[in-house]
């Protein structure tokens, strides 16, 4: 076989060849393939060379070594044009030490090993101290020794598969510098992780995935490029398909911190984003079809996109902005590269369709004409590279390895632009597609809202009084302007030529308008010359980023040592030892959606609420962290008892959790407990009153989905301790509950007035 290999390489004029280094069970291996054309008839052909095992350390000299040897072997080391690699740094060092280098493949100044430079400026700095001093030495045994630099390797080529999947990986991890895309990154994949890994590790997890979801879920792995998107598509499949409400069932069963609203937009967008880059994985990984032309067009296509999706990015523009720059960090030779344009001119399925940038096609055309020059002394023609050429073109297929949508999706638009003339006419032309189209960009009234918006006119008279300003918007001029300079990068968008793009502080003017009065979003839209619409968008979009953008800072966790102030504070408060808050509900009225699920929202108790919460489970499991038991004042013969939350009676009784003694007419100790505990639990329906007196639209009813319901109910408890809150991470403003002496609230049982 050997031989037979050497035969058929020794026919071709420029073989490459592919190599890479692995370890397994203890060993290390080298593995190299070569890949040519026929002469005859220009199809590909592969061999693999060698699969060796590597002793010692996977060193630059090691790798060099051994692929000088293998190539030697066959005698391809003068006809080898490129070979690829990874971008592993021992191949990088040998290539750059012993590989051969032109202009657009040779070692960067930046390369060179500080080393090396400051043996220079030592060996300079010695040389002027002994100027004048100089002794002949005979340096001929010394160039004799083998330093192994007579190692030749091939130009080197950095795998663009392996490049791309650094971008996704590496280079999308700086997106995380913004806090805001960070939180909610971490937040979510934290719980996407906790999901993969239980159904990983339990076959009762995977059997409860299958029965609520209908399919099984993808785990990630770090050695299967796009496995993440792909596990990410499949959750957002099983949400597709089966609804919310089955998510929300299977990470409740699987005791789990469920993925929020907010959390799953965000996964939507996250696919969205990476999609193209796993597409244009899948496309350039294919094993026949593809060839080094599809390079260019796959890149130049794909920034192209990302691009687009920027513009309408809510959660993911860190990342897009951090895959943009790793794409133009990693690529920045071979989009220029003059074979790779000449290649990409030479497929027919692209020609100069994939670019509009003139320079680069007239680079591409001259590569071709200095190869046409040289084909001409070679045997085989470039009218016969052009009949091959025109005969592939009518049966090319999809490349193996990528799938055929994936292909069609991502190359639609060259397809459009190159397909005009050159489409065949079909018998029967398809029907036209009637796509609906606004009336007017901008509706005639709202085009003066520059002038007569309310923002412009109202909002700007306001600042010059505080009081109707906070009146107005529920927040003093200081507190609005730190909560715009909390959600302001999040909320902001990008002006185009067509419009300019409405003020971050615009967006929160009119969600702080709604959330403070409940109106319609039509009487919003009327008020601030804006599109009904566009209000619904603002509202969600900014009461989201307050919940992400805040919730850290002014809806904290709490760790043991806040549990015992809260328990101190609250001793002081409400004269209720050992308390760590009281718990209730409040219902919010929306109007019916479309679809009703019956026993769920309106018809679930306080106390089922609380069971379905991320709260609720964790109290039940023990993990809010509560600090230990400790006996109560004045009764330490009962030994230590444990800190609790107090409820009323739609609540369950537990371990942490106390509610009242059923029934009426009680005497004694348990009338006096039921009063100390009613007495406590006041604070809890005095911070619910001053929260619907606050924001109106409690006493509304919504007309809402219930997933803005809930984004907007989060985003006024985030401004409801905002407004409360000092620098120092304390309550300035208390709700004060404890009654005046001699009222009923402390004036013992059996003594209340009439």
């Amino acid at each position: 076989m050997k031989r037979n290999i050497i035969e058929a390489m020794s026919t071709v004029s420029v073989i490459a060849t592919t190599t890479d280094c692995w370890s397994t069970r203890r060993r290390s291996f080298l593995g190299v393939t070569a890949h040519w054309l026929d002469p005859s008839t220009l199809e590909r052909c592969s061999v693999a060379l060698a699969c060796r095992q590597i002793k010692g350390p996977h060193t630059f000299d090691v790798l060099g070594s051994a692929l000088h040897e293998i190539h030697s072997e066959f005698g391809i080391q003068n006809k080898i044009g490129r070979t690829t690699t990874d971008n592993g740094s021992n191949f990088l060092k040998a290539f750059r030490m012993y590989g051969e280098q032109d202009e657009n493949n040779n070692a960067n100044a930046n390369d060179v090993s500080d080393e090396s430079e400051d043996n220079g400026e030592e060996m300079g700095d010695e040389g002027q101290h002994l100027e004048g001093e100089v002794d002949f030495v005979d340096a001929t045994a010394i160039l004799n020794e083998d330093y192994g630099l007579q190692f030749h390797l091939p130009k080197h080529h950095r795998c663009a598969c392996h490049l791309l999947n650094l971008v996704s990986t590496v280079d999308a991890e700086k997106a995380t510098s913004n806090d805001a895309y960070k939180r909610l990154s971490r937040s979510t994949f934290s719980k996407c992780y906790a999901l993969w890994n239980k159904c990983g590790r339990a076959t009762t997890a995977a059997e409860m995935v299958e029965d609520v979801c209908k399919i099984q879920l993808i785990r990630p792995n770090a050695t299967r490029w796009n496995s993440l998107l792909l596990a990410v598509e499949r959750i957002l499949r099983i949400v597709k398909d089966e609804g919310e409400a089955a998510l929300r069932t299977l990470f409740t069963g699987l005791k789990l911190p469920r993925l929020s609203s907010v959390e799953i937009s965000f996964l939507e967008e996250y696919a969205r984003t990476t999609g193209p880059v796993g597409k244009a994985l899948n496309i350039l990984q294919g094993k026949n079809d593809v060839q080094m032309g599809w390079l260019l067009p796959t890149l130049t296509l794909l920034i192209t996109k990302l691009e687009k999706i920027c513009i309408t990015s809510r959660y993911c523009k860190p990342l897009v902005d951090a895959v943009q720059e790793g794409l133009q960090h990693r690529f920045a030779d071979m989009l220029v590269e003059p074979e790779f344009i000449a290649a990409a001119i030479l497929v027919p399925k692209f020609k100069t369709s994939w670019t509009s940038d003139e320079d680069l096609i007239l680079r591409g055309k001259s590569t071709l004409i200095i190869l046409f020059l040289c084909q001409k002394r070679s045997n085989v023609s470039m009218d016969y590279i052009k009949a091959h050429l025109e005969e592939e073109t009518a049966h090319l297929s999809p490349a193996n390895g990528s799938s055929e949508s994936d292909e069609e999706d991502f190359f639609a638009s060259f397809k459009k632009s190159a397909g005009q003339g050159e489409a065949e006419v079909a018998d029967d032309p398809p029907a036209p597609v009637v796509v609906a189209q606004r009336r007017v960009w901008v509706h005639s009234i709202n085009r003066g809202r520059g002038q007569y918006r309310e923002y412009h006119r109202l909002c700007q008279e306001l600042r010059l009084d505080e009081d109707r300003f906070k009146v107005y918007f529920r927040l003093n001029r200081q507190q609005f302007e730190g909560v715009l300079t909390f959600i302001g990068p999040t909320i902001a968008k990008m002006n185009t030529n067509y419009r300019e793009s409405i003020s971050p502080a615009q967006r929160l003017c009119i969600c702080l308008r709604y959330l403070s009065t409940g109106d319609s979003y039509r009487s919003i839209a009327f008020s601030y010359r804006v599109g009904f619409c566009t209000v619904a968008r603002i509202v969600r979009s900014v009461c989201e980023a307050i919940w992400l953008c805040m919730v850290s800072t002014y809806m904290p966790v709490p760790g043991a040592e806040d549990w015992m102030k809260i328990a101190g504070d609250y001793e002081k408060l409400a004269d209720f030892p050992n308390c760590l808050g009281a718990i209730d509900g409040r219902h919010v009225v929306i109007q019916s959606p479309p679809v009703v699920d019956v026993g769920a929202y309106g018809r679930s108790s306080d106390g089922g609420t609380l069971s379905s919460s991320a709260f609720g489970t964790a109290l039940r499991l023990g993990n809010l962290d509560l600090p230990p038991d400790r006996p109560l004042p004045g009764a330490d013969h009962l030994g230590p008892q444990p800190h609790v939350f107090i409820g009323d009676e739609a609540f369950p009784l537990r371990r942490n959790l106390l509610r009242p003694y059923p029934a009426q007419n009680l005497g004694g100790e348990r009338r006096s407990f039921n009063f100390r505990l009613s007495h406590a639990r006041r604070i809890v329906k005095c911070a619910f009153g001053i929260l619907a007196n606050q924001w109106r639209l409690y006493r509304r009813v919504l007309g809402v989905s219930p997933e803005v319901a809930e984004s907007a109910v989060k985003a006024t408890c985030i401004l409801h301790n905002y407004m409360r809150w000092d620098g120092e991470g304390e309550c300035h403003h208390r709700v004060q509950c404890r009654a005046s002496p001699g009222s009923a609230a402390t004036t013992p049982p059996g003594k209340r007035s009439q």
